[in-house]
């Protein structure tokens, strides 16, 4: 059996390159976590050249992971989501449950049972940015723009009328929402943000039906992919 790894009381650390000094007995501060058992002795850490001992991620991000263990210090919101996957892979279940109370993260918590109730969302999302591209692409990218149009139904339509609308036939991509006390803004705003977290700017139009046909309920949007 191989003998433990024995640590300074000044531990050098290099996160993802990144320089950090601190006390050993801040990195074990909270036993249970993946950041305790690293310095614990039971595992082998890699070095850096300069003897530092090295852990492969995020180092700005570890400032303040560091912060938190010193003096209870929680992020900006602006970074609470990144952080929060930070204490997640070393296993810091107080800081994490820190982060879940504030906005951005039980916020996105919500918007993901939100998405949840939604069939082959994630999949139709990436459909949309797939199909925005090629169209841009049919056009050898003489514009800087994609367009797709999306349908979304928040009440019951009698679909022998509703295939008979001219626009809703020419829609990409079809929601339904109806069981769901949700409005079309609300879901129109998630595919946003999500196409946005992808590097794309989009921007959404809501076109109204005047087929005669369809009853309340229908929003049709043509949504914009700025390419370059």
């Amino acid at each position: 059996m191989a003998a433990e790894e024995e640590f300074p009381a000044v531990v050098e650390l290099n996160i993802g390159g990144s320089f950090y000094t601190t006390s050993l007995a801040t990195l074990r501060k909270y036993e249970d976590s993946m950041l305790a058992a690293m310095f614990s002795g039971r595992h082998h850490l890699v070095k850096d050249k300069d003897g530092r001992y090295f852990i492969d991620r995020n180092g700005v991000h570890f400032r303040h992971v560091l912060d938190f263990i010193r003096h209870g210090d929680l992020p900006p919101a602006s970074l609470a989501k990144q952080i929060y996957k930070e204490a997640q892979f070393y296993g810091i279940d107080k800081l994490k449950n820190c982060l879940e109370g504030m906005q951005p993260i039980i916020g996105e918590q919500f918007r993901q049972k939100f998405i949840d109730y939604i069939p082959h969302y994630k999949d139709n999302v990436n459909s949309m940015v797939t199909l925005a591209v090629g169209r841009a692409d049919e056009v050898l990218a003489r514009f800087r723009y994609g367009m797709i149009r999306i349908c979304i139904c928040t009440q019951k339509q009698d679909r022998i009328p509703f295939t008979r609308c001219k626009i809703e036939k020419k829609a990409d991509f079809y929601f339904d929402v109806s069981e769901q006390e949700w409005s079309a803004e609300e879901l129109v705003q998630c595919i946003a943000r999500d196409v946005e977290e992808k590097g794309y700017e989009i921007d959404y139009t809501l076109q109204e039906c005047i087929c005669g046909w369809c009853i309340p309920g229908k929003n049709l949007y043509d949504v914009q992919f700025k390419l370059w």
